[in-house]
């Protein structure tokens, strides 16, 4: 009797694990094509532009975002940006001075809250947007096709 108890049991962790695999892979499926969609948008970032970020970001000319030779995205350039502007240790400058020659509006609310877009190709279809408290300190940082925001 013991033994069947494990025995089921086994079989249901299993049965569920296999049933995540199996949701895992059509969730990334999905994002994929999701991401090729939006690509079909827009164009690759041009040369200056790619070689600017990658100037900008301290990036090694072997970074795979730095590689002229292949078509690179906007939307490359979302989680390399994430994660080097860090909330409530950036300032607006040092986003300026990152995204300043991207900026596609900045506003400030009655608040003193800051907002600013950024469109790296500048075609409206990938932005990235950064708030600022009335001290300067970045608040929020989002990236999103132009469809999301």
């Amino acid at each position: 009797m013991k033994k069947r108890r494990i025995y089921i049991a086994i079989v249901a962790i299993l049965s569920v694990l296999i049933l995540c695999s199996f949701m895992m892979c059509k969730f990334n499926k999905m994002n994929q094509e999701v991401y090729e969609r939006h690509l079909q948008s827009t164009a690759p970032l041009d040369t200056e532009t790619v070689l600017d970020l990658c100037e900008k970001l301290d990036l090694e000319k072997t970074d795979p975002l730095c590689d002229l030779e292949v078509e690179i995205y906007a939307v490359d350039y979302a989680q390399v940006l994430y994660k080097r502007l860090n909330v409530e240790t950036t300032t607006f400058d040092d986003v300026d001075e990152i995204l300043g020659d991207y900026t596609d509006e900045c506003y400030t609310y009655d608040s003193g809250i800051t907002g600013c877009r950024y469109d790296l190709k500048g075609d409206g279809k990938f932005l990235c947007s950064a708030s600022f408290d009335e001290r300067g300190l970045l608040e929020e940082f989002l990236y999103g096709w132009y469809a999301d925001f």
